[in-house]
């Protein structure tokens, strides 16, 4: 009997699949994925566009169905909604929550305002909240609790050495009600984005990168559970590639044009048969700038802590964060480049005029200028002291490493290039704006073309001005080194800058200047 009924229900549950499947559309519900064999591979269909794909997409799923596209999902959502973010509503309750108990609590005005500053900017990381996937008070908790108490011990030190006892007292009083208020306006907002997401209120239109196993697990997990407040447009991956359910929308190349056919605002980067090259040229497209971009670890088997750590069901995922090359802490850069290099012409004028009048009776210019690839590739005059002995004209073209031109080398010259002195009138660059004072050593034009051509990665150091100092250069990567080396050393500096960041290079290059581990 058990037997029949475990039949019966299995031809039912056939009979349901093979009523809500579609026909005449870019995509059909099949068998578990395979990419060959006789029972695994789909019937050839024709491959959509972007645009074709949705369309298909929307209009073939019933209206019940488990499954419902983007466009119908997302159209049961009040309009007053749609353009609804999580830090419209997170930011403004936790503001709210550590300034109100100033209503009651005699605490000076400054301190109360400093305090959720600098709270508030550790729980945003100094940049865009946002919700995430997993939004869980309890999971939550012990990371708002350890950025309050830091925020706490950042104002509390200067409340201690001005002020008393008695006030230090107070202030943590304060900091207790404040957390306190934190925790219970966190505890409202999470309900309340679950609810929203759960409803279909708040949903985010996510193009998967990709049509490997992760990437179907992924499309399902996300179909079946609205927690996550994603839903699924489409995928694209290489021809022949498919997602049941799922749309594709193109290569990797269409990338752009899926997310403008789609109205995408997140990207999700899976598994697949995909180009790791092609993608990362794709992500720095500008057009996608503003997209979120997710991705799933590749041993996203083996347990990874890496900051606060975020879930689709078991599958781990970490946002791709953009490195700030503009804005607020550009700005900075860019007022800490003048003002130092400014500073430091002044002081090293001395030593500048003595190096000149030694260069210049050994025949020649001083100033060696030289055409170097900048930001976004704009070429500019990079400015050095004469090193070597000067020569009208070099017909075999430009020579590559210090080896090739070391019988040219002055005695001066030997001595300015292990010290760096050389360097130094690039401070003037980095006064006019061809350079920074920390970045990416520019190179000459001629070379920039082949490495570019031979490394991936070499291109995208140009996404900021090139730097007096680097990253690289501090790590021993100057000279006859790995060129594939320089460019992911410079990359890793360019997606992790700080202004502590720049300040330790800053530092670290002093101590390689005054040891001498020049060239």
């Amino acid at each position: 009997m058990t037997n029949e009924l475990t039949r019966a229900h299995a031809g039912a549950l056939r009979g349901k699949h093979a009523a809500a499947r579609p026909s005449g559309t870019a995509w059909r519900a099949a068998p578990p994925r395979t990419r060959s064999g006789p029972t695994g591979t789909p019937p050839p269909v024709a491959e959509p566009t972007a645009t074709s794909a949705v369309v298909a997409d929307s209009r073939s799923r019933r209206p019940g169905a488990d499954r419902r596209s983007a466009v119908a999902r997302t159209s049961r959502r009040p309009a007053w909604l749609r353009g609804a973010r999580g830090w419209m509503l997170v930011l403004p309750v936790d503001a709210a929550a550590m300034l109100v108990p100033m209503l009651w609590l005699p605490e000076p005005v400054w301190v109360a305002v400093t305090f959720t500053a600098v709270c508030l900017l550790l729980l945003t990381d100094g940049g865009r909240y946002r919700a995430r996937l997993h939004a869980s008070f309890l999971d939550d908790a012990p990371w708002l609790v350890r950025n309050v108490l830091t925020a706490a011990a950042i104002v509390a030190l200067p409340i201690a050495l001005t002020q008393g006892g008695e006030d230090l007292l107070r202030f943590f009083r304060t900091v207790l009600v404040a957390g306190g208020l934190l925790l219970l306006g966190r505890l409202a907002t999470m309900t309340t984005i679950n609810i929203g997401r759960r409803r279909g209120w708040v949903q985010h239109r996510t193009v998967l990168v990709g049509a490997g196993e992760i990437a179907g697990v992924l499309a399902r997990l996300i179909a079946s559970d609205r927690s996550s407040g994603l839903v699924v447009s489409g995928f694209v991956d290489a021809p022949g590639t498919w997602l049941p359910g799922v749309p594709r929308l193109g290569d990797v190349a269409d990338l752009e044009r899926a997310v403008q056919a789609t109205g995408a605002d997140v990207l999700l980067l899976a598994d697949g048969d995909l180009d790791e090259s092609e993608v990362v040229r794709v992500l720095d497209d500008p057009r996608i700038a503003e997209v979120d971009k997710l991705i799933v670890p590749r041993m996203n088997l083996l347990r990874t802590r890496t900051g606060l750590s975020d879930r689709i069901g078991p599958i781990p995922v970490a946002r791709i964060t953009a490195p700030r090359l503009s804005g607020f802490g550009a700005a900075t850069k860019r007022v800490a480049d003048v003002v130092a290099a400014a500073l430091a012409l002044v002081l090293v004028s001395p030593l500048l005029a003595v190096c000149a009048v030694i260069i210049r009776a050994d025949g020649g210019p001083v100033i060696y200028r030289q055409t170097r690839v900048g930001r976004d590739g704009a070429t500019f005059e990079c400015l050095k002291l004469r090193s070597m002995s000067h020569v009208t004209a070099t017909p075999e073209g430009p020579a590559w490493g210090t080896r090739m031109n070391a019988s040219r080398i002055t005695r001066i010259g030997r001595f300015i290039r292990a010290t760096s002195i050389d360097e130094l009138p690039q401070l003037w660059n980095v006064v006019r704006g061809d350079m920074s004072l920390v970045g990416p050593r520019p190179e000459r034009p001629s070379f920039v073309d082949v490495f570019s051509a031979e490394h991936i990665a070499y291109s995208r150091r140009h996404r900021v001005r090139p730097g007096l100092t680097g990253l690289s250069q501090i790590s021993g990567l100057r000279g006859d080194t790995s060129i594939g080396d320089r460019a992911r050393t410079d990359n890793y500096y360019i997606e992790n800058w700080s202004q502590y960041s720049d300040l330790a290079i800053a530092v670290r290059t002093v101590r390689e200047v005054v040891l001498a581990r020049g060239r």
